[in-house]
């Protein structure tokens, strides 16, 4: 048992890393896993300080997934279009 604050630190993180090196095969799967903790808490805290940057978040998506969806669309015309030049080309090799 620990006599002083320091060797009771020093036990946990002992304990700690013989934890990790048991259940995790990354031995700093548990900093990651406490690092993503506090960013998910940062960005909580931050939409929680200031909502209205989840509304402008949410338009910027919105407007990203109409961008996206338009894409889609001009890329399925495009091709739309290539089939049809092809087409034309091989008729005009017929007729000349």
């Amino acid at each position: 048992m620990p006599t002083t604050i320091e060797e009771l630190e020093a036990t946990i993180q002992d304990t700690i890393f013989q934890a990790n090196s048991m259940l995790f095969v990354n031995p700093h799967i548990l900093q990651q896993y406490e690092d993503r903790q506090r960013q998910v808490l940062f960005v909580c805290n931050f939409f929680w300080l200031f909502p209205s940057a989840l509304y402008i978040y949410s338009d910027f998506t919105l407007q990203i997934e109409d961008l996206a969806k338009k894409l889609d669309a001009d890329k399925k015309e495009a091709t739309k279009c290539q089939a049809e030049l092809e087409t034309i080309q091989v008729w005009k090799c017929f007729f000349t």
